[in-house]
């Protein structure tokens, strides 16, 4: 599977780097854009929805979307479509 994460943390208090970190715990990754990663994993939504949101606060914001076989189009570097491409399942 392929989730889009975006989010906006808004609590000082947040551990980013603890959200980060838990983020590439995935199979994959690709960071290109501010706030915004791509993870490939064998893991469901649901599982990575409540990895996340267990180390944000209530103020700060998750979006996670599978992006598995969607259409794409955008204006990113080769190797961000390269890295797509090759995680394709």
């Amino acid at each position: 599977m392929i989730y889009l994460i975006n989010y906006d943390i808004k609590t000082r208090d947040t551990d980013k780097n603890r959200f980060i970190n838990t983020i590439k715990s995935a199979d994959g990754w690709w960071h290109h854009l501010k706030d915004t990663w791509i993870i490939s994993t064998n893991e469901s939504l649901e599982d990575w929805n409540q990895k996340l949101i267990n180390v944000l606060n209530d103020n700060d914001s998750l979006l996670i979307i599978d992006v598995t076989g969607q259409e794409r189009n955008g204006w990113l570097p080769k190797k961000a479509w390269d890295w797509l491409n090759d995680n394709e399942e």
